[in-house]
């Protein structure tokens, strides 16, 4: 089963890539958002909490196809559960700071000086 291959980690890496794409964001928009009058953050923030909701989806399908196929994975089974579950909490919580992260862009839209 080689579709499983790779797919553990999918939630480990969209995560935490997405949450570095948000913060940075969060860094550069304000001064924009000021001047034009346009909110997009909140908007990215949603559109990057689905990006690691998606890759916690893989992980977990990549765990469920663990559970069924344990003799078709590349590696040793207890280490593909153990990436693929790792990778649904770290999706999980990343999504969440996201999510967190586009409310305050909501309540902050940076002409607070």
């Amino acid at each position: 089963m080689k579709s499983v291959h790779g797919v553990s980690w999918a939630g480990l890496s969209a995560g935490p890539f997405a949450w570095a794409l948000s913060t940075q964001v969060n860094y550069i928009l304000p001064a924009w958002q000021c001047d034009n009058h346009r909110y997009p953050i909140p908007w990215i923030a949603l559109g990057l909490a689905v990006a690691s909701v998606a890759g916690t989806c893989f992980s977990l399908i990549a765990f469920r196809r663990t559970q069924a196929h344990p003799a078709d994975l590349p590696r040793k089974p207890r280490s593909e559960r153990f990436v693929a579950l790792l990778g649904v909490g770290t999706g999980i919580l990343f999504a969440l700071g996201i999510l967190l992260q586009g409310f305050a862009g909501i309540v902050f839209i940076g002409c607070e000086r």
